[in-house]
């Protein structure tokens, strides 16, 4: 249970993240944004493969690519505002 919640906290955790880094690096974004869109497409795309594989540490490495594309998300959308 309590591992379930610390990792959706770490995915939630990507928002600020991401509203962080798109502040930090405006130039860069700029730059990033069909790179930064198609990391997100394979994060989303690897991690629903590898919930359905086998493995035996599948639920961190989903959530570390849930955080990956959430990240990504969240500085494609704020950069996309301005």
């Amino acid at each position: 249970m309590i591992k379930e919640v610390l990792y959706s906290f770490i995915v939630l955790l990507g928002i600020p993240v991401g509203i962080f880094l798109s502040k930090l690096c405006r130039e860069e974004i700029s730059a990033w944004t069909n790179r930064l869109k198609f990391i997100y497409v394979i994060a989303l795309a690897l991690g629903v493969v590898i919930w359905l594989v086998d493995f035996e540490y599948k639920i961190p490495v989903v959530a570390a690519l849930l955080f990956v594309a959430v990240n990504n998300l969240a500085i494609i959308l704020k950069r996309s505002k301005k």
